[in-house]
């Protein structure tokens, strides 16, 4: 039975493998018990490591399912067992009682079966069912020289959403060192406070490593036709980073000018999608609506799958009154993806423009259950209660998006219309 599971795992067929899995699990179990783990260690440490191998297989194919309890209460089982493997091993007189064994573990098996993953693994379960405490503590058990870049980049976040930032700092700088195209870990270190200087020389460090010069050259036979009197392949990437720089510090107007100043002058990030998102924001937090507009247009029809400031662009539709283009652009999104909180925030404008109060806060609810903090999903169930008078509740969504983006205009307004509502002009 396990050789053919493992068929079913290598061609990652999850819902044939959630069929077996009880059959499969209660086969190993039978032979793996207490007596088993009593009998002579080599022996005992197989049927661990066998019945560890079945678990972890299963457990996966449920989170591809994202049946994510049942996942988590398997990947917890897969630890436990692991423990248990290690101590027969001490029992057995291993040679080397950290290491990892692997003889007679099919490839295929070794790295979902490593201690890091199924704790990653494990996370992601938690992450899914709102049990962030319990992600953030699973990760730290992972000790910090085992963390791969995604453990790291994983805990960062989790982090910096609790408002832990020295941690959080020290987990996106391991990240740089590897993977130092990893824009996202730059730009939390920037809304972090850390200076463009510091990052680049981070950057730098990693870049004399052997794969990543390897990546590089990669890079550059890809882009050195196209960036014409550029002083390297990786020009850009300082130019970007003090254009983000400028946009994490607020300065929108200097943000604006290098990050159209890279577009223009580096042909090839004439139409990149992270630029073009990263300038819309800009314009619209300097209050440029119309030219905010015109920048997520473009971005939607770059790419029309994609889904980062597409709410953005959903409430300056909305602002503008253009119904038409608003109900394109949530369908689109809509037929997306229905696990992001963006296809439902422009569901909610376009119900909203339409006066179905009803439809739009249930819309608006349904995106603030996907991501808590989503300040336009906050801002469009804040001015859906002030217009229907409900104006303690409409305050504190408007409180709530304060107090994740103080920078923001449309959330002091909103603020400042409930005080108006209730004549609290002081």
């Amino acid at each position: 039975m396990f050789d053919q599971l493992r068929l079913l795992y290598e061609a990652e067929l999850w819902s044939s493998i959630a069929q077996v899995a009880p059959h499969a699990l209660a086969f190993y179990g039978s032979e793996y018990s207490k007596t088993d783990c009593e009998m002579e260690p080599p022996a005992s440490g197989k049927l661990c490591r066998k019945r560890q191998q079945i678990v972890v297989m299963v457990a996966d194919s449920f989170l591809a399912l994202k049946e994510y309890k049942k996942a988590e209460s398997l990947f917890k089982e897969a630890i436990q067992l692991r423990k248990q493997f290690k101590s027969v091993k001490r029992s057995g007189g291993s040679a080397n009682d950290s290491s990892e064994d692997h003889d007679n573990i099919p490839v295929s098996l070794v790295k979902p079966t490593s201690d890091v993953e199924i704790k990653y693994k494990l996370h992601l379960c938690y992450m899914n069912t709102n049990q962030s405490p319990a992600a953030v503590n699973t990760l730290q058990c992972i000790p910090a020289k085992q963390r791969t870049p995604k453990c790291n980049l994983a805990l960062g976040k989790l982090y910096q959403q609790a408002e832990m930032e020295r941690p959080a700092i020290g987990c996106f700088r391991e990240v740089l060192k590897v993977c130092p195209l990893c824009l996202e870990a730059a730009e939390a270190l920037m809304q972090m406070g850390v200076k463009s200087r510091e990052i680049g020389e981070l950057t730098l460090e990693a870049s004399t490593g052997e794969k990543t010069l390897e990546f590089h050259a990669c890079f550059r036979i890809q882009s050195v036709s196209t960036y014409s009197g550029s002083g390297g392949s990786m020009d850009w990437l300082n130019q970007w980073s003090m254009a983000y720089a400028a946009f994490a510090n607020r300065d929108y107007p200097t943000a604006i000018t290098n990050l159209k100043q890279l577009e223009d002058t580096k042909p090839l990030l004439r139409n990149n999608i992270q630029i073009l998102v990263t300038l819309g924001q800009a314009q619209h937090y300097s209050g440029n609506f119309t030219a905010a507009l015109q920048t997520l247009q473009r971005v939607h029809k770059l790419d029309p799958n994609h889904l980062s400031c597409m709410d953005i662009l959903a409430a300056l539709y909305a602002k503008d009154r253009k119904v038409k283009e608003l109900e394109q652009l949530a369908v689109r999104l809509m037929s997306v993806t229905e696990e992001s909180p963006e296809p439902w925030i422009a569901m909610g404008y376009y119900s909203y423009v339409n006066k179905k109060g009803a439809k739009a806060m249930y819309f608006g609810h349904k995106a603030i259950v996907l991501s808590p903090r989503s300040v336009e999903a906050l801002l469009l169930k804040g001015n859906l209660l002030l217009d229907m008078k409900k104006l303690m509740d409409a305050m504190n969504h408007f409180r709530e998006a304060v107090q994740i983006a103080p920078y923001r205009y449309e959330t002091h307004k909103g603020l400042v219309d409930c005080y108006l509502a209730q004549s609290r002009h002081r």
